[in-house]
């Protein structure tokens, strides 16, 4: 049984609650026992799970599926999942034309095990397609009964802004929600080729006065606002000295590591870090609770998607558990 005392809102489209922590699945293929670390998340009152084609080279889709299959969690379960995009070796190159679309969706829904998904999420932006295009695709695709919402992954606010008029002008649904990183640490720059952040102000007030939910990604900067603040130090001269890397197919890792430097390592963020750990201490709490609690406390904000891979580095919040 769902917990009631988690946070939680209805999406457009959905005839149940979404728990506002989310549940992100990108690393369910490299977790010792992603049963128990999803059972987990189920008992604290987490209902709803964030996953996508390219995880695990799909893998987790299938961990995801087997799981809500055996626990007989299909109705009440909230499942999004992603795709129309490669994966890190065409640096997620967007794939937004109908017969990609649907060959993603097609696999997705054999992975998990459904006959629908709740939301069906693009991973990636391709302005080079208008957005009418692809919400006519969306919405003729959704018609089907595949599907019972959709949205977006990546997309900036004028595209969002584009596709919500095409939809109002001709009687269809827009995209329910959106997903774009967000935490404490801002990014210097996109994180990952193709993607899309809360830049300032103005794109928060975007999601505010349209009233777009928002599904945070890389809600503890992949790790950076729970970690030791004097290894940011370290790494901050490093990355002041690094040249350039450019993904190959012998250095994924390093690339990635780069990748995460670059956006993350700034004197602003080790600030906010050192803050973060120190609220942390005050109250009694991991530095993830306070970085989580603040995402949640955005009043455009409605959803946060948290990724773990072990039951001894979960931090969804103690107040919204039954413990």
């Amino acid at each position: 049984m769902v917990v009631a005392s988690v946070p939680s809102r209805l999406l457009d489209g959905l005839d149940k609650q979404s728990s506002r922590i989310v549940f992100g699945c990108l690393f369910l293929h490299n977790t010792d026992n992603p049963y128990d670390l999803l059972d987990e998340a189920w008992k604290r009152g987490v209902n709803t799970f964030d996953c996508a084609a390219i995880y695990g080279g799909g893998q987790c889709e299938v961990i995801l599926g087997n799981w809500i299959a055996e626990r007989g969690h299909q109705d009440s379960a909230i499942i999004i999942t992603k795709g129309g995009c490669g994966g890190q070796d065409s640096l997620w190159a967007p794939k937004l034309d109908e017969a990609s679309v649907r060959k993603d969706l097609n696999e997705s829904l054999k992975r998990l095990r459904l006959s629908v998904i709740d939301v069906y999420m693009l991973h990636r932006d391709d302005p080079s397609v208008t957005a009418g295009s692809i919400v006519k695709m969306m919405n003729t695709i959704m018609s089907e009964g595949s599907f019972r919402s959709w949205a977006v992954s990546n997309w900036s606010p004028q595209r969002i802004q584009q596709a919500i008029e095409f939809a109002d002008e001709n009687n269809l649904s827009p995209p329910n929600c959106s997903s774009i990183q967000l935490s404490l640490a801002q990014p210097s720059h996109e994180v990952w080729p193709g993607t899309e952040y809360m830049r300032g102000y103005s794109c928060a007030n975007f999601y505010k006065t349209h009233k777009i939910p928002v599904l945070a990604w890389e809600c503890l900067a992949k790790g950076f606002l729970v970690k030791d603040p004097s290894i940011h130090d370290k790494e901050l001269i490093r990355s002041r000295t690094e040249s350039h890397k450019e993904l190959s197919p012998e250095n994924g890792d390093e690339w990635r590591e780069y990748k995460l430097r670059s956006a993350y390592v700034t004197p602003e963020n080790i600030a906010r870090c050192r803050r973060t750990r120190q609220l942390a201490d005050q109250l009694g709490v991991s530095p993830a609770v306070v970085a989580l609690a603040w995402i949640l406390s955005q009043v455009c904000l409605i959803t946060d998607r948290h990724q773990s891979r072990s039951l001894t580095h979960k931090h969804i919040p103690q107040q919204y558990s039954t413990d």
